[in-house]
């Protein structure tokens, strides 16, 4: 309740990073390259799930059968 859950998440959204990406790693192995993005831009979803107008994590769309990894930091567990 009140957002006590989410204590440990951490303060960074990709829409208050200054450009990062907020700890996450890339972790793929080819020259795939995780970008952050906003709206269409031929990338991803029109918009993020929480305001709408916000940022999100993907990478370019250029061949279905490339593999791309990344690595999120250590978050705490929810409820705590």
């Amino acid at each position: 309740p009140g957002g006590s859950d989410e204590a440990q998440c951490g303060s960074c959204t990709f829409d208050n990073n200054n450009g990062t990406l907020c700890g996450w790693k890339d972790f793929s192995f080819s020259d795939l390259e995780w970008v952050l993005a906003t709206g269409n831009a031929n990338m991803g979803p029109p918009s993020d799930h929480t305001t709408g107008n916000g940022f999100y994590i993907t990478v370019p769309p250029t061949d279905f059968f490339r593999f791309a990894s990344i690595r999120s930091p250590i978050i705490g567990p929810a409820g705590i």
